[in-house]
């Protein structure tokens, strides 16, 4: 039952640095002061993700380079 529950505590974490380390290797810089926040510079604008919790809030100054990133997450889901 320990092993279980161990188990358990441990998917969120290895879903966020598989996360994590998509993001880095698409070109995003990780925050040195928290982990959950990434940002890349698109063409003249900027993308920031926060990971928080079991969601991915993006946000950015240009929709296209929004639109343009989530349909690149869908497409690797």
């Amino acid at each position: 039952m320990k092993k279980a529950l161990y188990d358990l505590k441990q998917a969120p974490r290895a879903e966020l640095d598989k996360i994590g380390w998509y993001l880095v290797t698409s070109g995003f810089q990780t925050s040195n002061a928290k982990f959950s926040i990434s940002m890349k510079k698109i063409d003249c604008g900027i993308v920031i993700i926060v990971i928080y919790v079991d969601e991915l809030i993006i946000i950015g100054d240009s929709d296209v380079n929004i639109s343009d990133l989530k349909k690149t997450f869908e497409a690797k889901v």
